[in-house]
């Protein structure tokens, strides 16, 4: 399991009819306006409901620690009055005083600051049939520390560490590090929620939901459902796309099953970053800097491996790509618009395995339709690719032979099945030693291009292009 590494020591309960700080250790409600004085655990086989409409005032660098149920708002699981948009549930941090370091002051954390350790953090052991969070803002705390690798920390403010329960109307302001982690094979449901990158100034701000190992495969993802993610005031909001920036992905999986629907990611540099994850992503919409979704890498367990779905989602980007299946991904995208991107391409495919199928793809300012280099296998039929700034696609890449070029190495294998697209509008000029003649090495872009690599090129269309359909080598 995962485990948390914070200083702060659990005091004694308070005898009170609201426990303000210590171990609730069977049934308690919260209602109105509750002020806690310390750290708070609902223990295994206890419940803490919240009525709705109740305020819950935290001293910084404090947490709730949920081992038993907590029922937020919600009449289903014995909330008396229920919580809602207007009525929110809201746990309030209050500002560090003073500059003495926190929690998380001591190795392996070294972090200084005294609002770090504050959240709320839900444990494997959870009830999850009477734990509900319904319409509950988290504001101004900084977020746990949770080792999710040997010696590699990530933050959250709410924290899942296999807790698989259905969380609707979140909502976070002023924090610090994630709005949510989610560890330890969980699959909750996140819906109607509103996410934004962390906030902190010092280098620990996050991603507004990052996953580690969450989901159970077959039996159950990590669900979001009708959810807006924006940048909102994180340094990653303004960040370009250069290496070395403090861009964030808006939110990141690794080693996850995702299920991902009608979800906005906007107001911010960087989109989905899937590292080793499966799973889907529909009927959303992304506004984007950088790179809209990138995947690395391809979910495998039990010798089998298992793709990553993007369909029917509208991306836009100002700079980067708006798909990436890089370094052995294996991708499904259909049904996909596509546009922007001044300085990528619409797909980056290297050394990677993709479907594509009835994708609109352009105008593209950058580079290409469709990129496709390394030893990558391609199948794209039905798509429309338009007003492309250089080739509609290029399969292989030739700029190995350019001094500017940071792609060095010979074409590999790629492969193509290209079948019934709608390829129309290429009129740049591209540069190459390749090609072209010195000084500019410029010449008129082909529709495609392909460089010691293998296609099949079936019932396409190709029309306005001002120069080759085809430039082969």
């Amino acid at each position: 399991m995962f485990t948390s590494l914070c200083v702060g020591l659990i005091t004694i309960p308070v005898a009170s009819a609201v426990t303000t700080s210590g171990t609730i250790t069977a049934s308690e409600t919260w209602s109105g306006t509750v002020n806690l004085n310390g750290n708070v655990t609902v223990a295994e086989g206890a419940t803490l409901v919240i009525n709705g409409g109740t305020r819950i005032n935290i001293p910084a660098g404090d947490r709730l620690i949920v081992e038993g149920s907590i029922c937020a708002g919600d009449i289903t699981c014995g909330a008396g009055a229920p919580s809602s948009q207007g009525a929110p549930i809201r746990f309030v941090w209050a500002d560090a005083s003073g500059s003495d370091p926190g929690n998380c002051a001591v190795a392996p954390l070294n972090n200084p600051d005294p609002s770090c350790g504050s959240g709320i953090w839900l444990d494997y052991t959870v009830d999850v049939q009477k734990t509900k969070l319904n319409y509950v803002t988290l504001e101004g705390t900084y977020g746990i520390p949770v080792q999710i690798q040997n010696g590699v920390y990530r933050y959250g403010a709410l924290v899942l560490n296999d807790a698989s329960i259905d969380a609707r109307g979140l909502d976070f302001s002023d924090v610090n590090t994630s709005n949510i982690l989610v560890v330890g094979s969980a699959a909750p449901t996140i819906s109607d929620s509103s996410l934004t990158l962390g906030v902190d100034g010092q280098g620990y701000h996050g991603p507004a939901l990052q996953a580690q190992d969450a989901g159970k495969g077959i039996l159950g993802a990590l669900t979001i459902r009708s959810t807006t993610v924006s940048g909102g005031d994180s340094p990653s909001a303004g960040a370009t796309c250069e290496s070395g920036q403090p861009g964030r992905s808006a939110m990141y999986f690794s080693n996850s099953d995702v299920d991902i629907d009608f979800v906005t990611i906007q107001d911010n540099a960087q989109g989905l970053f899937f590292q080793s994850s499966s799973g889907r992503i529909t009927d959303s919409t992304i506004t984007v800097t950088c790179n809209a979704i990138d995947t690395n890498n391809v979910k495998t367990s039990t010798n089998a491996s298992t793709a990553m779905y993007i369909f029917n989602n509208t991306i836009e980007t100002t700079e980067g790509a708006g798909i990436t299946a890089y370094d052995n991904s294996v991708i499904v995208a259909n049904d996909n618009t596509i546009s922007g991107a001044a300085s990528g391409s619409g797909f980056g495919v290297r050394d990677s395995t993709a479907q594509l199928h009835r994708n609109v793809i352009g105008p593209i300012g950058g580079w290409n339709g469709l990129w496709i280099y390394g030893e990558s296998d391609v199948v794209a039929e039905n798509n429309t690719i338009q007003n492309t700034a250089k080739e509609a696609i290029s399969l292989g890449e030739y700029h190995y032979v350019d001094t500017w070029s940071s792609y060095k190495n010979e074409p590999e294998k790629s492969r193509l099945y290209l079948a019934n697209n709608q390829i129309k509008n290429v009129t740049g000029t591209c540069n190459s030693a390749m090609y072209g003649q010195a000084p500019e090495y410029a010449f008129p872009c082909p529709a495609m291009q392909m460089i010691m690599a293998s296609a099949t090129i079936i019932g396409n269309n190709f029309t306005e292009i001002a120069a080759d359909a085809f430039k082969i080598k």
